[in-house]
């Protein structure tokens, strides 16, 4: 029997801690994770690996997470994507209200949180 897959996770959080807590947490998932500190090193790696999933916060320095997942919806728009966000306004849920593939989690999370979001990530 074939081993399944892991899943490829691109955190994509301009706070080092959250970076740092988020790969543990998705190690811990027997996901690979991998770590970017802005929108700009994001667009490379998408472009040079087939993700999974795309963590997105969205208060980041050079480009806001906004800006980010109007890019990465526009390049890639089946590529499931959950926004990390500790906003409480309604920004975030306008996005996950369009029809793409998008889910929220709001910070601070848990791992059984991060857990659950995945796994409808990857089965819708």
């Amino acid at each position: 029997m074939a081993t399944p897959q892991k899943k490829h996770i691109l955190i994509v959080d301009g706070d080092p801690a959250i970076r740092i807590v988020t790969v543990e947490m998705l190690n811990r998932l027997d996901c690979q994770a991998w770590a970017v500190d802005s929108g700009e090193a994001s667009l490379g790696a998408i472009q040079e690996q087939s993700w999974s999933v795309i963590l997105i916060d969205l208060a980041m320095p050079d480009m806001s997470g906004m800006q980010l997942y109007s890019t990465v919806r526009t390049a890639c728009p089946t590529l499931p994507v959950v926004i990390m966000t500790g906003l409480t306004t309604s920004a975030p849920e306008a996005l996950v209200a369009d029809g793409s593939p998008t889910w929220l989690l709001y910070k601070p999370f848990s791992v059984g949180e991060l857990d659950a979001v995945l796994a409808r990530a990857v089965s819708d």
